[in-house]
């Protein structure tokens, strides 16, 4: 009781890369996942230390739309939002929005507010 078979011997934790199924290590589909879902081999839960965690999968960076969070895991960017650092910060909008940024706090909008002009830089 439990303990997990794992290459003919009994272990306490699985290794890396492996889920208990059923009392057996069984291997991850992904191999740069450390940890994946028991009942769904294909889905990661955690990634080796140089990946994020995207939708299941392991990934070198999140791409556009997304960050990284400080668990490695990658986030959507605030709406209208192409680039961010994190879920406050956008540092480039979608094509026809705006950086507006107010009190620290960044959005993308879609017209200037009155009393603020559009920069093309």
């Amino acid at each position: 009781e439990g303990y997990h078979l794992h290459n003919g011997v009994c272990q306490s934790k699985c290794p890396d890369n492996y889920v208990s199924v059923r009392g057996l290590c069984t291997k991850c589909n992904q191999d740069s996942c450390l940890t994946c879902k028991s009942n769904e081999l294909s889905l990661c839960e955690l990634c080796e230390s140089s990946m994020y965690l995207k939708h299941g999968s392991c990934v070198h960076c999140c791409g556009k739309n997304y960050f990284a969070n400080p668990q490695k895991k990658c986030e959507n960017c605030i709406s209208n939002c192409k680039t961010c650092v994190n879920e406050h910060s956008c540092t480039e909008c979608n094509d026809s929005h705006f950086l507006l940024v107010i009190n620290e706090i960044y959005s993308c909008v879609s017209h200037c507010p009155d009393g603020f002009v559009a920069n093309s830089h």
